[in-house]
């Protein structure tokens, strides 16, 4: 009796320790003493260009500074197309909604990100930040369609949800004030 008992609560736990957590994480980036909150895993979409496949990793974050929240989209590209410099708009279709963000002109450093978001990132791909808001993270979070466009200059690169992280989004919007 004892000997089962014993088995059903390691059970119990290695069923919790297997258990993904869609939690955020957050960590106090030591170069410029920012807190910052981000998804525990991103949306990723992926398209097939003339170049090959190419990924976006959209992770959603706070970025606190000394009790100054401001949240963005950071965006890693995997493989940039030859000649694109940057991004100028990111384009995102959600729940019948076209949401438009321009990239921001400032350093990663001058936004409080000195340390980089995901160093398991390839360091050939390129990193843009857009400015968001918590309405723009609720609305991704609520859309069971979601489509991505990156349009810098006259190029347009279309891309398709290949892996949901809408419910670490919606954990990561109810945390943030």
């Amino acid at each position: 009796m004892r000997l089962s008992a014993i088995v059903c609560v390691l059970i119990g736990l290695l069923g919790c320790a297997a258990t993904p957590t869609a939690t955020p994480r957050e960590y106090l980036d030591e170069q410029t003493a920012a807190t910052i909150k981000v998804v525990a895993d991103p949306l990723i979409f992926v398209t097939d260009s003339p170049g090959g496949r190419d990924y976006l990793n959209v992770y959603a974050i706070d970025v606190n500074r000394m009790g100054e929240h401001r949240q963005y989209l950071a965006v890693f590209q995997w493989w940039p197309p030859a000649g694109q410099l940057s991004a100028a708009t990111l384009e995102l279709q959600a729940a019948g909604d076209t949401i438009l963000l321009e990239a921001t002109s400032a350093s990663a450093r001058e936004l409080g990100i000195a340390q980089q978001i995901d160093p398991s990132t390839p360091k050939d791909g390129r990193w843009h930040y857009f400015p968001a808001n918590k309405g723009v993270f609720d609305t991704l979070a609520r859309s069971s369609d979601i489509r991505a466009m990156l349009i810098s200059g006259e190029q347009r690169l279309a891309y398709a949800l290949w892996r949901d992280g809408r419910a670490e989004l919606t954990n990561l919007a109810a945390e943030i004030p």
